[in-house]
């Protein structure tokens, strides 16, 4: 059986859901299930399969009532409001509703137990694996696992294509993509990257090794947010862990913050314009089914750029500096539509492989109900501002509600 630790070391703390026993209490739910919700937990997010994320009716923890009897829904399906995954109380197995014209109901795992291992283990384990945790869950290629697994399957096969359109987009920006001996010899010059020569491909396309990429001068939070266009997840070493210590900025005075502020900027600039000796490391693309924050916001940016909206992560290392990108893309006599967040807050609020940490700050300008549907989408947390000079809020799932 999986395990609570097993599952914060996949997901985090924040990424599980621990229902409430006195929810379950009176419900059918059995102890072992009740231990499984309650002591385990349940993942908030797994792509593309299931998230607790879930908006409208019926809510996760709520009963839906049929004629045999009562089923506890345990979530949905990222992107589909009309599905509701849930618990038999009476068999213990666990199903799929559909909601639309005619509504219906499959199982999809013989047990809560199988479930919850069939989420922990999606991106890692083989459909063989998975068919001989719990058979009846591939009864026929219709099932709905066959089908998660299929697409999952199929997406991979696209990540050699989505790895050369990332380096396209570097490409388009001015990096030069170089093989490791110019790297090595070129020291001088600045915006380049080399990415590491190896079988980190399959025959088919799918990414199964991690890809290291060095780099030389420009930002490496752009390098992670162009590879996210492209919904691949890539490591920024320390990032985040950048961010100046909170007691020590507390013990500062007005003018000690402000030389603090002005030498970060300065450095953040030199590092943009090639004004200092150029800063070097190496990313990783990481061989990971797991998206990050980053992705998945990124991810519904796009729905806002196909409404004619100016909407970038890591837009500019500040804030007019973005506006003013904003206002130079946008067309002569159109007010400005716009979604997008600084380098600084990039590097603040996005640990090392783009999950966020912090509170996200995202600038805007346009139509704020639409940016806050779009938004909703994540799966994060979004506080929405009350007014045009307030930003949008972005905070992980399962920490505390913004205020």
């Amino acid at each position: 059986m999986v395990t609570h630790e097993e599952l914060v070391e996949a997901f985090g703390d924040d990424g599980l859901l621990l229902m409430d026993p006195a929810r379950l209490h009176g419900t059918g739910v059995s102890a072992a299930d009740t231990h499984l919700l309650c002591q385990v937990g349940l993942p908030v997010r797994v792509d593309p399969a299931f998230t607790t994320l879930v908006t409208g009716e019926p809510a996760v923890g709520s009963l839906v009532e049929f004629r045999a009897g009562a089923v506890l829904v345990l979530g949905g399906t990222p992107g589909d409001a009309g599905m509701r995954y849930f618990l038999d109380p009476r068999s213990g197995a666990v199903g799929l509703l559909t909601f639309d014209d005619e509504p219906h109901a499959e199982q999809v795992n013989s047990s809560l137990g199988h479930f919850v291992e069939f989420l922990l283990r999606l991106g890692s384990a083989t459909v063989e694996e998975l068919k001989a945790l719990d058979p009846g869950a591939f009864g026929d290629a219709e099932a709905w696992w066959p089908m998660v697994l299929v697409r999952r399957i199929t997406e991979r096969r696209a990540d050699r294509d989505r790895f050369e359109r990332a380096l396209g987009r570097l490409a388009d920006e001015g990096w030069q993509i170089v093989d490791a001996e110019r790297f090595a010899a070129d020291t001088g010059t600045s915006g380049l990257l080399s990415p590491a020569v190896g079988d980190h491909f399959t025959p088919d396309g799918a990414l199964v090794k991690d890809v290291a990429l060095a780099w030389r001068g420009g930002l490496s939070s752009r390098i992670q947010s162009l590879f996210a266009w492209e919904g691949l997840v890539l490591s920024v070493p320390g990032q985040a862990e950048r961010r100046a210590d909170h007691d020590a900025l507390l013990e500062m005075d007005a003018d000690e913050l402000s030389e603090q502020a002005d030498a970060a900027m300065d450095a953040l600039f030199a590092a943009v314009h090639g004004l200092a000796k150029a800063e070097e490391g190496v990313v990783t693309c990481l061989a990971t089914d797991r998206a990050s924050d980053l992705c998945r916001i990124v991810g519904v940016f796009g729905r806002l750029v196909a409404r004619g909206y100016v909407a970038e992560p890591d837009l500019w290392p500040t804030s007019s500096g973005g506006w003013q990108t904003v206002h130079d893309l946008t067309p002569a006599g159109e007010p400005p539509r716009a979604l997008f967040w600084t380098t600084q807050a990039h590097t603040s609020c996005f640990d090392a492989r783009g999950d966020l940490v912090d509170d996200l700050a995202l600038e805007w300008a346009g139509d704020r109900d639409l940016i806050a549907a779009i938004l909703a989408e994540t799966g994060l947390v979004v506080r929405v501002p009350e007014t045009a000079d307030s930003a949008f809020l972005l905070r992980p799932a399962g920490r505390a509600g913004l205020t």
